[in-house]
């Protein structure tokens, strides 16, 4: 038996499922996402997050030296 986590089953999410992820409001994210701090994509007239913009956000919260000498 493995104790690994199983794989998402997303790797794209809605603004709205981005929001439960981080546990932040939708505001807040599509503030995120205008401020270009969140990637996302634009999926016909659709917003979406990909998963790694997510894990990538947290990790620059993380590592602030990280993402300051990358800018």
């Amino acid at each position: 038996m493995s104790n690994h986590a199983p794989p998402p089953t997303n790797f794209v999410f809605t603004v709205e499922e981005a929001a439960l992820f981080l546990k932040l409001g939708r505001t807040t994210v599509y503030r995120l996402i205008g401020t270009g701090e969140l990637k996302s994509v634009t999926i016909g007239r659709s917003r979406r997050v990909p998963l790694e913009a997510l894990t990538a956000y947290v990790h620059d919260l993380m590592n602030p030296a990280d993402h300051s000498a990358a800018a």
